[in-house]
């Protein structure tokens, strides 16, 4: 590649913020709602707060009722807080929403490799307010 268009294509890429995208793309989701390598996608305390849900199951099924099931294998959702199984999607009724400052999914394979076998539907993470 030609000196000079190497350095355009530096700068240009650069101004982007290192990442090529067409013009007129959707921005990033937010930190809150977009997924990260070490947690994935989640659901903070002012999204459960505006939700108007009562409780975490309410939560996610008015946020993100695909959570419930993974998209690969089809199976449910464990739930587990403080990083202890504390049983399936039916547990998240259990949880007033007032109590939850945030919901992090983590897909099937995701889990598997955190967790081990049994999660191939996934773990949403309760973490619960420390007030």
């Amino acid at each position: 590649m030609h000196p000079t268009r190497s350095a355009f294509l530096l700068v240009g890429l650069l101004a982007c913020g290192g990442h090529a995208s067409p013009e007129g793309a959707a921005p990033a989701p937010s930190s809150t709602s977009g997924a990260t390598a070490s947690t994935g996608p989640s659901i903070g305390a002012d999204e459960i707060a505006s939700s108007g849900g009562a409780t975490a199951w309410d939560v996610v099924d008015r946020l993100h009722r695909r959570w419930f099931r993974d998209q690969l294998t089809g199976k449910e959702v464990s739930i587990y807080e403080d990083n202890q199984s504390v049983g399936g999607a039916d547990k998240l009724r259990g949880y007033p929403s007032r109590d939850v400052a945030e919901l992090r999914y983590f897909d099937g394979q995701t889990a598997v490799r955190r967790w081990g076998p049994g999660v191939e539907g996934g773990v949403i993470m309760v973490v619960r307010n420390r007030t």
